[in-house]
């Protein structure tokens, strides 16, 4: 995977989850209701899809922009990373409750897929990190700086 891939990744995530966030508006929505002068889509799959889609293309488009400025080797050790954390995610989201707190608490779904993103983030930044400083103390080794 190229880096402007994933930024291509992270764009259509975005689109893909606006899209199903909103049934009626792009037309998809078959079985409708109306409560209390409100339209709603009785089927809320498309909804769920787009939320989760959503929630993970917003830290991948940021993270995919400042992976434009590494180096290639840092990439791939992010790509192995990434390899790794993408489906756990995915798979621990999909396996938590949804059961919903009330209006003060989130589910545990969504406590989920918070925790898995800041992991996300965090873990990208800090490979970032690393492989950049470790690229600049080669370097000075190359030059003899030491």
């Amino acid at each position: 995977m190229k880096k402007k891939h994933l930024l291509v990744l992270a764009v259509s995530g975005l689109l893909i989850g606006y899209i199903l966030l909103n049934p009626l508006t792009f037309g998809f929505c078959t079985d409708k209701y109306m409560f209390n002068g409100r339209v709603g889509c009785i089927s809320e799959m498309p909804t769920i899809i787009g939320e989760l889609i959503i929630i993970f293309s917003i830290p991948l488009f940021i993270v995919s922009i400042a992976l434009i400025f590494v180096k290639e080797k840092t990439f791939c050790l992010w790509i192995k990373f990434f390899r790794w954390w993408f489906p756990l995610s995915i798979i621990a989201t999909l396996l938590s409750s949804s059961a919903s707190g009330g209006y003060l608490f989130p589910s545990d779904r969504t406590i989920v897929a918070v925790v898995f993103l800041g992991i996300f983030i965090l873990g990208s930044f800090v490979i970032m990190i690393y492989g950049s400083y470790k690229s600049h103390i080669n370097r000075e080794k190359l030059l003899g700086n030491e």
